[in-house]
């Protein structure tokens, strides 16, 4: 069972009532969690942008629940407050006693109007969206020297090969100001895409995570290979060659990347809670990891019938 779902979420404006039944949909402890939103300017519940985007990630997790139990890749009687659950670096996975295909996994992102949520059963999976733009946006020209502003905060993120591919040689920028920072994100992305693969979150030395992307190709996707370095005096452990990666660009100035790498490879607290199964062939995560994403609206969330037609990736 393999699912890549994208919801725009600028695309719902939701009325008082519908926003309320919405928000019934998930776990008192997520809707609690989801009220706290308010960006610093007291804009709460439907209006502000965080938690409707924070709100859909967990209807889509709620609808990938009911389509695992209609595809037979999850049991009848899971219990969405019982059995999704989050690991200690706040990973969340299914349990594993409920799984009848063993190992499915999942990954939820969202960034600006988009949320993406991608899950496999073919190894551990992680997907980040992004949309490109400098942070904070503060309204200021896209200019070479923004942009290497922008830089200066992330330097100890990326190796120099991988800062060599943004800007290229010395002084010697490189393609336009966006489309430096269109390649930041393409490895800010795989980057994401990797650790939330493996479970550990932001504690890991993002610069001991390094890609080669390959560039765009005629239908706006990428691939990448990773190496992993070294970090703080410890060496590198995992299989770079047994990953999968795949990015592509989507309308509205946003890049999604996919990574779908060994069970072998969970660590943390995801590992024990994986309970994994034998690792399937690299040629099978190869051709997972691009599956298309399909355009899913809010509505088909919200309706029951809708919600367990949405669709399932055939490879």
């Amino acid at each position: 069972m393999d699912v890549r779902w994208l919801v725009r979420v600028g695309e719902w404006r939701p009325e008082e009532a519908e926003w309320d039944a919405a928000m019934a949909r998930v776990e008192a402890h997520e809707q609690a969690r989801i009220k706290k939103f308010n960006r610093g300017r007291g804009v709460v519940g439907r209006l502000n942008p965080d938690a409707k985007a924070s709100l859909v990630g967990r209807l889509m997790i709620a609808a990938l629940v009911e389509v695992g139990r209609k595809g037979r890749a999850i049991q009848p009687d899971v219990d969405l407050a019982a059995h999704v659950r989050r690991t200690p670096e706040r990973k969340p996975y299914i349990a594993a006693e409920k799984l009848l295909a063993p190992g499915l996994n999942f990954n939820v992102s969202h960034s600006g109007e988009c949320v993406a949520c991608a899950a496999s059963a073919a190894g551990i999976i992680g997907c980040d969206v992004m949309k490109v733009e400098l942070v904070p946006d503060t309204g200021r020209p896209l200019t070479h020297a923004a942009v290497t502003e922008f830089f200066e905060l992330m330097l100890d993120s990326f190796t120099k090969n991988e800062w060599r591919f943004v800007n290229g040689e010395a002084r010697d920028f490189l393609g336009s100001p966006y489309e430096r920072l269109e390649k930041f994100y393409m490895l800010w992305t795989l980057k994401e895409s990797y650790i939330k693969a493996i479970g550990v979150g932001l504690g890991i030395d993002l610069a001991s995570v390094s890609f080669a992307p390959s560039g765009w190709g005629g239908d706006d996707q990428f691939t990448a290979a990773l190496t992993l370095l070294p970090s703080k005096g410890k060496p590198a452990t995992g299989d770079p060659a047994a990953w999968a990666f795949r990015g592509r660009r989507l309308p509205g100035g946003y890049i999604v990347a996919t990574a779908l790498g060994p069970f072998a490879e969970a660590a943390g607290g995801f590992k024990p809670a994986l309970a994994p199964p034998q690792d399937p062939p690299s040629a099978a995560r190869v051709q997972r990891a691009g599956l298309p994403y399909a355009a899913v609206p809010v509505e088909d969330l919200l309706c029951d019938e809708a919600r367990l037609g949405l669709p399932v990736a055939s490879v």
